[in-house]
């Protein structure tokens, strides 16, 4: 559409082009066709324009970039002479360069290169090995990166880059064994946890039509505990569902099962109306809490798991329609079949092993990094895997070769079979060049050591794969890789050990006293009871931030807001404000100022700097009418040009941020993070009312971001500066900035337990003031009511 847009009205090309007359293309590999045509109708021959790219690190080519734009870049832009090589890395060791340079050499399309390191680089350590299994191989890694830390390495510098996200679970196994922290990184890798699984488990029951792996995970869990022989029961009665909702008709199950079961239908029912009702992070907030699963969480990481996939339902938007959980459900499905995690991987601030596929390490850099998986022959391939991408001469899934421009010199449609077989070994030719070119971007995120390994045999594969041509490869570079040992194959499916060691945990845990597993929690369940006395809902554990800046204003809004949240439509002020804040997002990031938002003045007497407000509101049309006056949004992002941050760029934007106490677990998003004199700036953009005098809470956000700052990015608190920037449409911004100190940390923590201990204490009682006139729970308040009415 942008190119038909382009292509249909030049004069939009001509204005982008006398807007933006010198353009730098940056990592120009991983462009499409699509946008090679944009770009060529902005630019034609002629123009300023310069690509920087590395042909080795074009490995998007699934989802539809591809290396022909890199290589063709003179003639599609009439540029003339020579590239200019830029050979010299001050990123890696010396050998681990070498070793680059001649895996470049299995690409014969290759734009060849020679690597050299910056003066003072160090040698560099290359290492591989070759186990009888996965589980050896994800053994021998755990060791060497204890090695790595015990030599002095933080665990954060530690990567372990998988060409499959297979390859991850057995790694974060045997790094949790010898208590290695470990990150990984996306949701695909979030999804196997087993917090996660067990919440992902209630959401599948609460919504498919037929969740039966789900409810046998649950039902044979720790909760409750409901053996194979009362399951047998339950499924000769005409299956799981159908039994559980007519238990008293199923024979055969015990007394014991029996209670369980019935409570397990009970706490159901009781989610299945909440469903109806509540939002997706609240609905898996109340999952948390029915369930007593937030009780039984040991330890940090299992929170901070819960917490990212409570940000992750948060921002969840489909394309279409609305965001329901069984969209949620679809979406999270998409990402746990998916080979590729390509959520970007960000800095969490956590010091941990980093376990991340090879696509998403792309631009990250290492003191270690390893690499599994170099296995595989016939059929079965892990790494290289020209088996997984679709055969563009034969199948119809995929745009045919000879229509694309990469079509490794087949131009028509293969008319006999020795055509066919010579197209189709270009194609993978093309496919196995990728692959190499995989290999080379996982090397080259190496400072100082890589490790490369692989096995014989991994889980679900009948015999032996054995190491691959990638594994050999590097075995032979005996000058610059050490070999440790080259074990033989294992005696049989790791899979297979795998499941007698899960099974030999399963039985040991269901030995544990019930109060053991469940933290105390009651068992019991009396069928024949007729009703159950109500009890306190009690407060999340998770909260948003925001969910302090409710209790520091009002106990009451808090409590319905976010304890008892009713259901509510999206206000227009919090629609106008999302659009607002996304506004100020996108434009953060310079290089999309290419691509200007039809929102910000587009010659510069519009632009805030330039002309009066009023002047701009009373221009008339072509027609001599008056022009309409503008939108409250357009007037919001006129004050924010005028602010002093329009021509900032920040440090950090959008930046997810969690803090745990005792009581509470917290999550937020900083809106923009910027250095301005000569202070680390966390700053709120708002475009609401200014608060009121004497109105609680309005501090309490910005408080608990200068705290995530200190804590998990290692700002100097003296630094500090937290600023909340009021966007008006009738006027400039109006800022309230607070200069942090020292102490500052610790009063933030202070109000943190003062804030846990007023949530589980329950209290609700309201506090009036004039901001009860916008509340949004005014309607179940008669206190607020009142003060809204003399207001």
């Amino acid at each position: 559409l942008a190119v038909r847009l382009l292509e249909d009205h030049p004069e939009v090309a001509a204005g982008m082009r006398e807007a933006h007359p010198f353009v730098l293309l940056d990592e120009y590999q991983d462009t499409n066709f699509a946008q090679r045509r944009m770009l060529e109708r902005i630019y034609p021959p002629g123009s300023a324009i310069t690509s920087v790219g590395d042909d080795m690190q074009s490995i998007y080519a699934f989802r539809g970039a591809h290396v022909r734009n890199l290589f063709d870049f003179a003639g599609h832009f009439g540029v003339a002479g020579k590239p200019v090589k830029l050979e010299i890395s001050f990123r890696n060791g010396r050998s681990i360069l070498e070793l680059a340079n001649r895996v470049q050499g299995q690409v014969t399309s290759a734009q060849m290169k020679r690597l050299e390191a910056g003066v003072g680089a160090p040698d560099g350590h290359i290492t591989c090995f070759l186990a009888g299994d996965e589980r050896e191989e994800a053994q021998e890694l755990a060791r060497r990166a204890v090695a790595a830390h015990d030599a002095g390495t933080p665990w954060s510098e530690i990567a372990v880059l998988c060409r499959k996200r297979r390859l991850i679970a057995p790694v974060v196994d045997a790094l949790l064994e010898l208590g290695v922290p470990a990150e990984v990184i996306g949701m695909g890798g979030l999804m196997l946890r087993p917090e996660v699984v067990e919440l992902m488990a209630w959401l599948e029951v609460l919504s498919l039509p037929d969740p039966s792996v789900a409810l046998l995970r649950l039902l044979t869990g720790p909760r409750y505990r409901v053996g194979v022989r009362d399951l047998a029961a339950l499924a000769r009665h005409g299956g799981l569902l159908e039994a559980l909702d007519d238990l008293v008709g199923v024979a055969g199950v015990s007394a014991e099962a029996y209670q369980r079961l019935g409570r397990f239908v009970q706490e159901r029912g009781e989610l299945r109306r909440a469903s109806g009702r509540l939002a997706l992070v609240e609905l898996c907030q109340h999952i948390l809490t029915v369930t007593g699963l937030w009780d039984v969480l040991d330890g940090d990481r299992p929170v901070e798991n819960i917490a990212r996939f409570l940000h992750a339902a948060e921002r969840f938007r489909p394309l279409e329609g609305r965001r329901t959980l069984a969209e949620f459900l679809e979406w999270l499905q998409v990402m746990a079949d998916s080979e590729d995690d390509l959520g970007e991987a960000v800095d969490s601030g956590v010091d941990a092993v980093q376990i991340m596929t090879i696509h998403q390490a792309k631009g990250l850099e290492f003191d270690v990094v390893m690499i599994p998986g170099l296995a595989g022959s016939g059929l079965s391939h892990i790494f290289p895997d020209a088996n997984r991408y679709q055969n563009a001469v034969s199948q119809a899934t995929g745009l045919p070769l000879w229509l694309r421009e990469d079509h490794e010199g087949v131009t028509g449609p293969p008319r006999t079979k020795a055509e066919m077989d010579s197209a189709r070994l270009r194609a993978k030719g093309g496919q196995r060049d990728e692959e190499v070119r995989l290999l080379y971007v996982a090397i080259t995120r190496a400072r100082h050591t890589v490790v490369l390994s692989a096995a014989h045999r991994y889980s679900g594969v009948d015999k032996a794969q054995g190491p691959s041509e990638f594994y050999d490869l590097m075995a032979r570079q005996t000058d610059i890789v050490h070999e440790a040992f080259r074990h033989a194959a294992a005696a049989e499916d790791p899979g297979i050990d795998a499941m007698r060691r899960r099974a030999a945990v399963v039985a040991a845990e269901r030995e544990r006293s019930v109060a053991a597993v469940l933290g105390g929690l009651q068992m019991g369940f009396d069928l024949a009871a007729p009703e159950v006395a109500p009890v306190a809902t009690p407060a999340p554990r998770a909260l948003p931030v925001t969910a302090l800046v409710s209790l520091g204003r009002c106990a009451r809004q808090f409590h319905w807001t976010h304890v008892r949240p009713m259901p509510r439509a999206s206000s227009p002020a919090a629609q106008l404000g999302t659009a607002v804040h996304k506004w100020i997002e996108q434009r953060a990031g310079r290089q999309l100022a290419l691509f200007a938002d039809p929102l910000e003045p587009a010659d510069p007497a519009e632009s805030a700097e330039g002309a009066d407000r009023t002047e701009r509101t009373e221009r008339t049309d072509a027609s001599g009418s008056p022009a309409p006056p503008p939108s409250r949004q357009r007037l919001l992002q006129d004050c924010f040009l005028s602010s002093p941050y329009a021509d900032l760029d920040p440090v950090r934007v959008e930046f997810p941020v969690v803090l745990s106490s005792a009581e509470l677990l917290l999550r937020g998003r900083v809106d923009a993070v910027y250095e301005r004199d000569r202070r680390l700036e966390i700053v709120d953009f708002k475009t609401g009312r200014l608060p009121y005098e004497g109105e609680g809470g309005t501090d309490a956000q910005l408080d608990l971001y200068g705290l995530a700052a200190v804590q998990s990015w290692g700002a100097d608190p003296a630094r500090i500066r937290t600023t909340a920037v009021h966007l008006r449409a009738d006027g400039p911004a109006v800022l309230r900035s607070r200069d942090w100190n020292a102490d500052e940390p610790a009063a933030v923590r202070r109000s943190l337990d003062e804030a846990a201990h007023r949530i589980r204490s329950g209290a609700d009682s309201p506090t009036v003031g004039s901001w009860c006139h916008g509340c949004v729970v005014r309607d179940f308040c008669p206190e607020g009511r009142a003060a809204a009415a003399d207001a």
